[in-house]
């Protein structure tokens, strides 16, 4: 829910800053003379790092980098800087047109030790944790934000998940606009709908259905349906469970991928503590989730309320719910 409620709107507004950026970078470069030289570039580079530096920021690092850890490594050693990102703000075609510039990296270590260093680099502010008060993670790189909308779509759909009783199949057939409100006379929300397909003990194609909800998974399918949107279109999908990376290459649903997500949910959330885990560990392993152990546990706990029925009359009898 935290991921939902609180980390999503940073996640959503980091993409369309980078979509942004990228446009922009696109267009710089296509505008630019085929002779430019990296003196060009390194005017570019040192007039934003200025005004970085005239906000109080710092030049920019990468939050994680394959073979290193996370932190700040030594940044005389030319490895940390997010290149990346400084290409797209003052839009130099390729990564290596900065980083193999002696002169550029020797400039980038003056200013660092004057200015100082921020990991991410990304404009978009991070949101306070409620728990904390302080900011909920480091600000985006254009690495760092791809995990974190796969830990969203993850979050989103434990959730639903969780508090619709909806099998995998069920879910994995919702679309944009699949949530309805139903208010009162004085219009006072009485109840959420969820619209989905039913495939068990039905014919192939399945049957419509409605499922009552309540207003947290409204929360997490608006959620998905903004961080699903561009996949959607480029692809033109239906379902909002749509694979994230735009590669040629991946299927365009999340189908099967929905068990593998969970799991790197759970490993981004130990990742964020030190020691117990996160999410407790059983006979000294992370615990092994399944898709369907998020119905069968709301189940359980309803059938154990007062009035509840028994539990194999519930899972049965779920979608009526």
């Amino acid at each position: 829910m935290r991921y939902v409620d609180v980390f999503a709107p940073d996640i959503l507004a980091a993409r369309e800053e980078l979509d942004r950026l990228e446009a922009r970078a696109a267009q710089i470069i296509a505008e630019d003379a085929r002779q430019t030289r990296h003196e060009r570039f390194r005017y570019r580079l040192r007039t934003w790092l200025e005004a970085r530096r005239a906000e109080g920021r710092g030049v920019p690092l990468w939050e994680r980098r394959p073979n290193t850890t996370r932190g700040v490594p030594d940044v005389k050693e030319g490895k940390a800087y997010n290149f990346r990102l400084m290409c797209l703000q003052i839009g130099c075609p390729q990564t290596g047109n900065l980083s193999s510039s002696t002169a550029t990296v020797r400039m980038l270590d003056l200013m660092a030790e004057e200015m100082g260093t921020e990991v991410g680099g990304m404009d978009t502010p991070i949101s306070l944790d409620p728990d904390t008060g302080l900011p909920w993670r480091e600000r985006f790189d254009t690495d760092s934000l791809p995990h974190e909308e796969q830990m969203l779509q993850a979050a989103c759909y434990i959730v639903c998940a969780y508090l619709t009783g909806m099998r995998d199949s069920e879910l994995q057939d919702m679309e944009p606009g699949c949530v309805s409100i139903e208010r009162s006379a004085d219009n006072l929300i009485e109840r959420y709908r969820v619209r989905s397909t039913v495939y068990k003990h039905r014919e192939a194609a399945g049957v419509s259905a409605d499922w009552i909800t309540i207003a947290p998974v409204a929360r997490a399918v608006e959620a998905m349906e903004a961080l699903s949107r561009r996949a959607r279109g480029d692809r033109d999908l239906r379902s909002l469970w749509v694979s994230l990376k735009p590669w040629d290459w991946t299927a365009d649903y999340l189908a099967a991928q929905a068990s593998p997500i969970i799991k790197i949910f759970r490993d981004g959330l130990d990742a964020k503590v030190a020691n117990p885990p996160a999410i407790p560990h059983v006979d000294g392993r992370a615990w092994h989730f399944s898709t369907r152990q998020f119905r069968r546990t709301i189940a359980w706990y309803i059938a154990n309320r007062p009035f509840g029925v028994n539990r194999r009359a519930k899972l049965t009898h779920f979608g009526g719910l």
